[in-house]
């Protein structure tokens, strides 16, 4: 994805390792036959998970080539909230539980 929108290069090295951790996949994915209509909202979740992935690596990679000492302070910032979040949902369970 990356040489397509940034149009960094990728070596045959990993180029085959790409390829080769693809056809695994698939493999695995149609070891039981073409999936049904029954699949479908499996089949897109696991696409949209993909695509998520793939679009967070990428801007994850192109923000360090641009400025590695910013993005690791957005990273501190932003793992610093997730942290003050989660610790006022566990205070707030835990009193919710005391007047229980």
């Amino acid at each position: 994805m990356s040489t397509t929108l940034l149009g960094h290069s990728l070596p045959a090295g990993q180029s085959v390792g790409v390829a080769v951790n693809s056809c695994g996949l698939a493999a695995v994915a149609l070891a039981d036959g073409i999936s049904g209509r029954t699949q479908l909202p499996a089949l897109a979740a696991a696409l949209g998970t993909g695509v998520l992935i793939a679009s967070y690596t990428l801007v994850d990679g192109s923000a360090v080539c641009v400025c590695v000492c910013g993005y690791i302070a957005w990273l501190y910032f932003r793992h610093r909230q997730v942290r003050a979040v989660a610790a006022g949902l566990e205070r707030r369970s835990s009193h919710t539980r005391t007047r229980i």
